[in-house]
């Protein structure tokens, strides 16, 4: 909105960002975009954030053994921890010059009514007006029940997925991990069961992330 020449003001409901989250892919269709609109400056922070492993593996999950080699751009492109990749985003809108104004909820949204320009209503009951009012506020969205006009409860994918992150120094030591934790790669293993179950394994900068998904849906779901 800023490269286009709009005066931007963000809302924010945190008072304070943290650094949560699991890992992100940024693609090299999404990077060009961000590119563009941070510098070169922005496009190298942001890869040299994520995995430099140039392939990903993809192994049998009981004995390890390499089903598929793939090159990780096409899959997932650059895949670092989500918080670092925030922390890159917000120093980018601060150097563009965008106000971020922490602690600010919202509570409401008014339509454009009579002439006047829509709004947003704040948890302390101030109200703001705008040209365009972009609502980017989650699963549990207020902007998008307006737009809709009914409420767009989450559905279930069928899908569970558990993932933890730990220094990768604890498996150093162990002869059947120590090729994962030695240099940046990416590692999914597929199990074929009553359910698919995937293990998705990276380091980058010492950091082992550890991911398994299954899903409740039948065999017959994939076809």
């Amino acid at each position: 909105m800023d490269a286009h020449g709009h005066s931007v003001v963000i809302y924010e409901k945190l008072r304070a960002f943290r650094r949560l989250g699991d890992s992100l892919g940024l693609g090299e269709n999404a990077l060009r975009l961000l590119e563009r609109w941070g510098g070169r400056d922005l496009y190298l922070r942001l890869t040299s954030i994520g995995n430099q492993a140039p392939d990903m593996q993809i192994r049998r999950w009981h004995d390890g053994k390499i089903l598929a080699v793939q090159p990780l751009m096409d899959m997932a492109g650059y895949i670092g921890h989500r918080g670092d990749y925030h922390n890159a985003f917000l120093d980018a809108v601060r150097d563009a010059g965008i106000e971020i104004r922490m602690g600010c909820g919202v509570a409401d949204y008014e339509d454009e009514e009579k002439g006047q320009q829509p709004a947003i209503i704040l948890e302390d009951g101030t109200r703001v007006s705008a040209d365009v009012i972009i609502g980017a506020d989650g699963i549990k969205s207020r902007a998008r029940e307006q737009v809709l006009g009914f409420t767009d409860a989450p559905k279930s994918s069928g899908y569970s997925c558990y993932r933890a992150y730990f220094p990768g120094a604890h498996l150093k030591e162990d002869p059947l991990c120590r090729e994962f934790v030695d240099h940046d790669c990416v590692n999914i293993w597929y199990e074929e069961s009553p359910y698919l179950s995937t293990k998705d394994s990276i380091r980058k900068k010492g950091v082992f992330i550890v991911e398994v998904t299954r899903t409740t849906l039948s065999r017959s779901s994939f076809h």
